[in-house]
């Protein structure tokens, strides 16, 4: 269950494509009201109500967003996290249970993952918490879950490249960006699909499944590519932060698409392990995050 002060922040409510929270400053037919008498409660009944009622008033905001499916993100993105784990406000344990409940909950849908990690993302959580809590933190992406565009080796994980012809090759080696990310103590949520080889700005894949944009479950939208997983992924709340590759707008597409922001990774870092086009960025930049 969640604590009471959860259901009192207005960082429930999912965001829009504009930025802003949906249902922001006003009445949600009355649930309002009830938010003031909640927080009145004693602590128990007071945590039992609020979780009910915070399922209640985000399938109501996603109902009033017409088809909208995005889940409230984990305390409002990554350097909104960080600080939450530096207030003791929550845990990685909590930030990563709440992603998998997301991912549960919403890709059925969505289809932006290739596989979850929820085992090993789950004893990196408890790890991290550990570690927080004896204040041995490693930066500040300790704690952060996030997620890989499947073009990206991780030993002993499949990356498929978006190909059907790659389902079963088992990475020997990892990624320099993704040794980098789990070194800073990221927690590996999963792998996320592309555009077959990364050679599309569409974001569809015939033989995996095209992600949709979460900002309309009435109509099947692309979220364009090639990093079509990542956009999506992060888009509807599922993770705080994603990683894609760009050639030629495979990263500022999908962000354009869906309001969202990205930062070009330093080109020092190393594209080894890293399945893409030839780089042929304007900005010389090959990776961002989501």
């Amino acid at each position: 269950p969640l604590p009471h002060f959860h259901f009192c922040r207005v960082g429930l409510l999912p965001r829009s494509p504009q930025g802003g929270q949906i249902g922001a400053g006003r009445s949600t037919s009355g649930l309002s009201s009830w938010r003031h008498k909640i927080c009145r409660m004693p602590t128990k009944l007071a945590t039992i109500a609020a979780g009910i009622a915070s399922a209640a008033l985000v399938v109501l905001m996603m109902r009033r967003r017409q088809g909208c499916r995005t889940a409230p993100p984990v305390a409002g993105g990554v350097a909104a996290l960080a600080a939450a784990y530096r207030q003791g406000t929550i845990s990685p344990i909590e930030a990563v249970e709440h992603c998998l409940a997301a991912i549960a909950a919403l890709d059925g849908e969505i289809g932006a993952f290739v596989a979850v990690y929820a085992e090993e993302a789950r004893e990196a959580a408890r790890e991290a918490t550990a570690a927080l809590r004896m204040g041995r933190s490693v930066g500040p992406f300790h704690g952060i879950p996030f997620a890989l565009k499947d073009l990206i080796d991780v030993e002993g994980k499949v990356t498929t490249a978006g190909s059907a012809a790659r389902t079963h090759h088992v990475a020997t080696a990892t990624a320099s960006l993704a040794s980098r990310l789990l070194a800073a103590g990221g927690i590996l949520i999963g792998k996320l699909k592309t555009v077959e080889f990364a050679a599309g700005a569409w974001g569809t894949n015939e033989h995996q499944g095209t992600p949709r944009n979460p900002w309309d479950a009435g109509t099947h939208r692309v979220t364009a590519g090639s990093s079509s997983g990542s956009g999506a992924a992060v888009a509807a709340g599922m993770v705080p932060c994603a990683v894609g590759t760009d050639t030629g707008g495979s990263i500022r597409l999908p962000a354009a698409r869906q309001q969202e922001s990205n930062r070009p990774v330093d080109p020092a870092v190393q594209t080894g392990n890293v399945r893409q086009l030839k780089l042929m960025t304007c900005d010389g930049l090959p990776y961002g995050v989501l």
